[in-house]
């Protein structure tokens, strides 16, 4: 089952969904330490 067949009830469930998986935590880490665009944040990975 995709994140797109399910109806979330809150946004941040669905992102956590999208982006499951080994980066979460490391992402999640570079977001916390300083405020960046999502696409600067995934240059850190």
């Amino acid at each position: 089952m995709s994140y797109q067949d399910v109806t979330y009830g809150c946004p941040i469930d669905l992102v956590v969904q999208m982006i499951s998986g080994k980066w979460k935590l490391r992402l999640i880490f570079e977001l916390q330490r300083k405020k960046r665009r999502f696409c600067e944040a995934i240059l850190f990975l």
